[in-house]
């Protein structure tokens, strides 16, 4: 069970007993090598890591460079090539290394990877400098223990791979169901089977992954006591007693000079996958919702211009859009392959008949202050501020239970949903003529 009391009193208890027994310091480079700025070994000198004796990571970092690149270090120690292949993946690159069976995936993680680095240099500079410094832990780590790695794989990782695992792009599950929802009214109303609807790989992988949610093994729960009810007079946050050790959550210390100290468990395979955790002042624990984001939007076709749809009145056009990714297999023979997608200026056309394109609209694509919102999150000092933090909306979903040291408790509701001029229509299409439908 996770215990995080909240208040100065209480958590100098939590804090004595995670350091009792005894523990170690580690260096993470070859103390021999030569010392240049933001090379692994000028950040290794800027923190120490203090493993308890069931390997809890205290991280004393003297900026969030540093903490990163210790981040990037103790993962990698504790769950070897697991976070660099997670990496691989995220920036599209799986089937490169793994074969032709492994691409699908790798269709989405290009656009991802694309949307990071166009949008890298806009981040804030301590989560920039944290993903720059989490890549190097991973790539150092390799560095020194190749035996723990495939072959295959390079420690050339960047603060843009590194981000790429927070960026969100449209859910192309949710058009893979509208494309078979579509088809089933469509067989309905010409009263005659057609034949399977076919959409690109990468819906389909998405849909694997969206279903292999189990809501009961990876469902999470939350309380928050107030005060008035607990013997201490503190406020206290539990969250999620019913998970195994094993469920991707990745518990650590983080003290960065004097900004920022911060325990909670950090999602496996990247800097800010901060699930929950408390700082001096506040904590905040997460519980999985399930809103529906994307909106599917029928438009009509232009009747003369190829290419174009018509709302009010005017031609708009679409244009192509092709992602080609590369697969090698191990004896030695190599490919590409393909997807295109024909894009409006609201989102993809993920299906088309001879009146209308439907375009899928998704809120999440694009955003990529995940990291960022965290930062602000972790270094916030009232609730008032951190409602503030909240309204950034860049973790796109994802309710928030919170307790802080002044006695306040919270449920927050976060989800990044479409403003909509209309009612949902699930996995059927609302017709639209005009910009102002959608």
């Amino acid at each position: 069970m996770t215990y995080w009391p909240c208040g100065a009193r209480v958590l100098a208890i939590v804090f004595l007993v995670l350091w009792a027994g005894p523990v170690g310091a580690q260096v993470l480079t070859d103390p021999g090598l030569p010392s240049y700025p933001d090379t692994a070994q000028a950040l290794s000198a800027r923190v120490e890591i203090i493993r308890t004796d069931y390997g809890v990571p205290h991280i004393y970092a003297e900026d969030w460079k540093a903490f990163g690149y210790a981040m990037g270090w103790v993962q990698s120690e504790d769950y070897g090539d697991q976070v660099a292949i997670g990496l691989i993946r995220s920036r599209g690159e799986y089937g490169l290394y793994t074969g032709r069976d492994s691409i699908a995936g790798d269709f989405a993680g290009r656009e991802a990877h694309a949307l990071a680095a166009a949008r890298y240099e806009l981040l804030e500079p301590r989560s920039r400098a944290t993903y720059d410094g989490f890549a190097e832990g991973v790539n150092e780590y390799a560095r020194q223990n190749p035996g723990e790695f495939p072959e295959w794989l390079a420690p050339d990782f960047t603060g843009v791979d590194a981000l790429t695992n927070d960026v969100y792009t449209w859910s192309r599950a949710d058009a893979a169901a509208f494309v078979r929802a579509q088809a089933a009214r469509d067989e309905e109303r010409m009263g005659r089977d057609l034949p399977a609807p076919a959409y690109p790989s990468s819906w389909g992988h998405a849909e694997v992954v969206f279903r292999s949610f189990d809501s009961v093994t990876d469902g999470s729960n939350a309380w928050a006591l107030d005060g008035t009810r607990t013997e201490s007079g503190d406020a206290i946050l539990l969250r999620n007693p019913h998970l195994s050790w094993e469920a991707g959550y990745y518990e650590a210390h983080v003290q960065i000079s004097d900004e920022l100290e911060f325990y909670g468990d950090f999602r496996i395979g990247g800097a800010f996958g901060i699930i929950g955790g408390f700082n001096q002042h506040l904590g905040w624990a997460t519980t999985n919702n399930s809103p529906r984001y994307s909106q599917v939007y029928a438009v009509p076709l232009h009747a003369s211009r190829n290419g174009h749809l018509v709302l009010d009145n005017e031609a708009v056009a679409l244009r192509d859009s092709t992602i080609t990714v590369e697969w090698s297999e191990p004896d030695g023979s190599m490919g590409q392959s393909s997807e295109t997608m024909r894009w409006s200026p609201w989102g993809p056309v993920v299906h088309q008949n001879d009146r209308y394109a439907y375009v899928l609209t998704d809120p999440r694509d694009g955003q990529y202050q995940r990291g960022e919102q965290l930062v602000k999150m972790m270094t916030a000092g009232s609730l008032e501020e951190w409602l503030q933090v909240m309204r950034m909306r860049a973790h796109a979903s994802s309710n928030f239970t919170y307790a802080d040291g002044q006695g306040n408790i919270a449920l927050y509701y976060n989800a990044r949903l479409p403003h909509l001029p209309h009612e949902t229509t699930g996995d059927t299409a609302a017709t639209v003529l005009s910009r102002s439908d959608m």
